[in-house]
């Protein structure tokens, strides 16, 4: 295929970690001439080429990583002697009739960034009277046939050329596609971009078609800016909650290309966040930062090659609130949409430790009580639960006073994986799990303590309750506790008379028959309520 070695090159844009563009507000806003406003567009300029591995050249200097730049650039000379030819019917182009600064496209309708960049392109096309300059399609490395066939999806109004036997590209040093040139009327190359063209490209192109010759641009007066995701400002609060091990979803598009995700962690804990495109072409970007900012990581492909899956691997510096972000690579510029997970994983090793002993126990229907203080901020319970089970766990003070125990409360499951945790209930600052449906067999560990921790400051005695949807406490055979009579294996009566869900029984309660028992199926998971009325009479039922 002619020009499949350009094609390759530029291929590896897709498939590279890169970072991201950073904020550079403050360079903005101190702009007080052409000179400033063109250095805060090189710099966002530069960080985006950073991150995509692309390259920007221009007289006031070259911006993204000089071994992405092009051999032997053009820029500053003039292309006077050539001819293009018009492609669907448009007229040959020469210098002659370039009547204001013109961005000059080079592509073929083979080469996947090409398609990428394609839309952004015919955008500032058809927009001429929001940009400084005009747009003409320079076809390269193709043959006609394949171009006009890809052309066929786009306007008409696109001016659109062939480069008959490669002529200009050779002329310009064209190395490898896309490529733009900005050329001014008298053939003079005011700039070259290999690469993506974003909308970020295209507004310093602006900058430099008004003001030709104006600026200049180091890298190295700028060592603090880093190449960072460059997302609008978050709104802590409107956040999604999202719990340790619980995968969230959703759908990256053109209207709403971030998704921000917040929880709670503390101090030395270690999360991994992942993010995956799912069954789609998404480019996934996940960025991890704490409520105030502070950016912790942010991550574009886990492999080379494998650009569908994104992680960040962070121990929590802090307590507190923190964000997790899904988006795409390039954020608001970014080529793809597509559907995405996003999952918070809290390692295992990273939680405090203590051992559990054999008086440490629970069982439905139970209540436990300890102490939480600076010698002991935590205390570990197990159970044995089914799949299927709903439980509650209900944590509260023994002396609900101002100032006591702040709880705080984890649910670890039998492979040793946080399944819940859990800090201020809906009536204050005590924990409450409720109607949890326990995902499989096996010894679960309640992790009873204070917020904070070992770093915690609260202190006091606790009680915790472990109940089961449908299940009264636990007794043995024969005893009478709270009103509930315990039977043991066998001692069910002979005369049990079928229920089922939500077809109400009726029967009579007399001297000589002082009870009636119902049996009825039911599944795991299922959560019942189950109401006895009286239907007139003196009868307090039981």
């Amino acid at each position: 295929m002619p020009g499949s070695r350009f094609f390759t090159r530029w291929l590896m844009v897709l498939i590279l970690v890169a970072l991201l563009p950073g904020l550079v507000g403050q360079t903005a806003a101190r702009a007080q001439g052409p000179e400033d406003e063109i250095e805060a567009l090189a710099l966002r300029a530069h960080l985006q080429d950073l991150r995509t591995y692309g390259s920007t050249a221009w007289v006031g200097g070259l911006l993204g990583d000089p071994i992405n730049a092009a051999a032997g650039s053009v820029v500053g000379q003039k292309l006077e002697s050539w001819t293009l030819s018009g492609m669907l019917g448009d007229d040959d182009t020469t210098l002659a009739n370039l009547s204001r600064p013109t961005l000059f496209n080079f592509w073929a309708s083979w080469c996947v960034p090409c398609q990428l960049e394609f839309p952004d392109v015919v955008a500032m096309s058809i927009a001429p009277d929001d940009h400084m300059f005009d747009v003409l399609f320079v076809n390269v490395f193709d043959t006609p046939a394949d171009a006009q066939a890809y052309l066929a999806n786009y306007p008409d109004e696109l001016k659109t050329v062939l480069d008959p036997d490669d002529k200009l590209a050779a002329s310009a040093g064209i190395a490898s596609i896309p490529t733009s040139l900005l050329i001014d009327t008298d053939g003079t190359v005011l700039a070259a971009h290999t690469g993506f063209m974003t909308p970020t490209i295209g507004r310093f192109f602006d900058a430099v078609a008004a003001n030709p010759g104006v600026g200049s641009f180091d890298a190295a007066d700028y060592p603090d800016e880093v190449a960072q995701a460059d997302l609008p400002p978050l709104d802590v609060e409107a956040a999604a909650p999202i719990e340790f091990g619980q995968p969230a979803t959703g759908t990256i598009s053109e209207e709403n290309f971030m998704f921000p995700y917040r929880f709670e962690g503390r101090a030395g804990q270690k999360i991994s966040v992942t993010l995956d495109a799912i069954e789609s072409d998404l480019d996934p970007y996940l960025v991890v930062m704490a409520a105030d900012g502070t950016r912790l990581g942010e991550h574009d492909d886990i492999d080379p090659g494998v650009i569908r899956n994104s992680v960040v691997e962070v121990t929590l510096p802090a307590d507190g609130m923190y964000i997790a972000i899904a988006t795409r690579f390039l954020e608001a510029e970014g080529f793809e949409v597509g559907d995405f997970r996003l999952t918070v994983t809290l390692e295992t090793d990273s939680l405090p430790q203590q051992p559990v002993d054999s008086e440490h126990t629970l069982s439905y229907g139970a209540s436990v009580t300890g102490t939480l203080n600076d010698d002991q901020p935590e205390e570990r319970w197990t159970f044995t639960g089914q799949q299927g089970d709903v439980i509650t766990l209900e944590m509260t003070r023994v002396f609900d006073e101002p100032g006591g125990l702040d709880g705080y409360m984890l649910l670890i499951g039998p492979g040793n994986e946080t399944l819940i945790e859990m800090d201020d209930g809906p009536d204050g600052l005590m924990p409450l799990v409720k109607n949890y449906e326990l995902p499989a067999e096996g010894t679960y560990t309640v992790v009873a303590a204070r917020f904070g921790f070992a770093n915690g400051l609260s202190a006091g005695d606790y009680t915790l309750t472990l109940s089961s949807a449908g299940l009264p406490a636990a007794g043995e055979p024969g005893e009478t506790a709270s009103g509930v009579r315990w039977l043991a294996a066998g001692e069910l009566p002979p005369d049990l008379r079928r229920a089922t869900y939500n077809d109400p029984a009726a029967g009579a309660i007399s001297s000589e028959d002082a009870e009636d028992w119902y049996m009825f199926s039911g599944r795991a998971g299922d959560i019942l309520t189950i109401r006895m009325e009286s239907m007139g009479g003196d009868l307090d039922p039981f």
